[in-house]
């Protein structure tokens, strides 16, 4: 059992309170035993990565009581998450630089191959590809519910250079180690002509293409334009209207590229509950009426709307609220209000409780 003293050490270093479960998850022990090595790494999303970090830590704690284990037995010797897992590994005889993935024999639903050159290029679109095509490497998605996360946002895409598996591409090029990796010139283009006859393309972070490659780009999704933009750290007013039209595309464009308003894109990124609320929070001074019944269309906002945008009640939007939310959401917002609109609170408390007898009586 995790120890009130040690909990109140680490929740003290935490800028995220609630982070605490992830790296409690992330630890091995019962006790907590490695929760301040865990807390002190660098360079990761406790969130994603607490599954590969337990499992980890777990063999060493194994493997450090072997008389055949000569490595340093201190955890806090082993500076990053990597030069554990390297120590790791060398004891299990796994050298990841030299893992293959043979494609003769291997067909698998929610996997495709594009080949060009010496490059193959694996788009993943299911869980269960991921965590295949993630044996033998630190990656994430190695572990299902967090394959299910990143796929969420679209495919993932393992990178093969003659045979050998190199490279996972999601937003950035990650190697076998799950470090950010930059290819060569000649590896890019070939990786390009790999997946060009394909509608997604890999973000990648190299400089800007030939004009003959963003010709191809231009003909793609607009989330794989904004991407490649995003990737060169360029604008291309050309493709402007295309990015435009999608809710998802035009935010990153308007975040990542102009860094503010832009009003081509908002009348797409209105329609989207999500990142209508995320482009009010970024780059409205106020409340974004035109937004709002988007909005209130998805629960899951409107209390963050009203927090932080409003800073206080959004009538519009309470009957909605107490439909769509559950009752903790519900009595977070009263607890907003009540102070300020005390009859509009007791009101809100009225129909929580009407709805919860309704759901008793059912």
């Amino acid at each position: 059992m995790i120890t009130s003293r040690r909990k109140s050490i680490i929740l003290h270093t935490l800028k995220n309170k609630d982070d605490f479960k992830h790296y409690v998850e992330a630890d091995p022990t019962a006790t907590g035993k490695y929760l301040y090595w865990i807390v002190s790494l660098k360079n990761i999303n406790i969130y994603n990565d607490k599954f590969k970090i337990r499992q980890y830590l777990k063999k060493f704690d194994q493997y450090k009581r072997s008389a055949k284990f000569t490595r340093d037995k201190d955890i806090y010797k082993y500076r990053s998450f990597n030069k554990l897992a390297d120590v790791v590994d060398e004891y299990e005889g796994v050298d990841l630089k030299s893992n293959r993935q043979l494609f003769k024999s291997i067909k698998l639903k929610g996997s495709s191959t594009f080949r060009h050159g010496n490059i193959k290029v694996v788009a993943i679109t299911t869980p269960e590809a991921a965590v295949l095509f993630s044996k033998g490497t630190r990656w994430c998605i190695s572990t299902h519910d967090v394959a299910i996360d990143y796929l969420a946002d679209g495919p993932l895409y393992a990178i093969f250079k003659d045979d050998i598996k190199i490279a996972l591409a999601d937003f950035y090029f990650n190697d076998v180690k799950d470090e950010n990796m930059i290819f060569s010139t000649e590896d890019v283009i070939n990786i390009y002509e790999a997946i060009r006859l394909t509608k997604v393309l890999i973000k990648l972070p190299i400089s800007r293409l030939p004009e003959k490659y963003e010709d191809i780009i231009a003909k793609l999704h607009p989330h794989d334009i904004v991407a490649y933009l995003i990737s060169v750290d360029s604008t291309w007013p050309e493709v402007g209207k295309l990015i435009s039209v999608d809710p998802y595309a035009a935010f990153q464009y308007a975040f990542y590229i102009l860094g503010g308003k832009w009003e081509d894109g908002e009348y797409s990124i209105r329609q989207s509950p999500k990142y209508a609320y995320w482009y009010s929070t970024y780059f409205i001074d106020g409340r974004w009426e035109e937004a709002e019944s988007t909005i209130i269309n998805d629960g899951k906002y409107i209390l963050p709307y009203a927090k932080d945008i409003l800073c206080g009640r959004w009538a519009e939007a309470e009957d909605d609220l107490v439909k769509k939310c559950d009752a903790k959401v519900v009595e977070e917002y009263i607890s907003l209000i009540e102070k300020e609109w005390p009859e509009a609170a007791a009101n809100l408390k009225q129909k929580l409780q009407h709805a919860s007898n309704q759901y008793d009586l059912e």
